[in-house]
């Protein structure tokens, strides 16, 4: 068997931690929208999890 692992780099770090902190704070926005999602935070709510992610999962596969 291969003994070739893949390991994140440093570079996969910088690109995944940020990525999953934006996930997390979409999650914040999102409780605090609650069951009320008028106004501009119920429109930036789900658009901040979605750009985590898709930020996330670019820093799994950057090379």
């Amino acid at each position: 068997m291969s003994e070739a692992t893949d390991k994140m780099s440093a570079k996969n770090w910088f690109i995944f931690i940020p990525g999953a902190m934006i996930f997390i704070l979409g999650f914040v926005l999102l409780s605090f929208v609650g069951h009320n999602p008028e106004g501009i935070l119920g429109l930036i709510a789900p658009v901040t999890i979605l750009a985590g992610i898709i930020i996330t999962t670019a820093g799994l596969l950057v090379r």
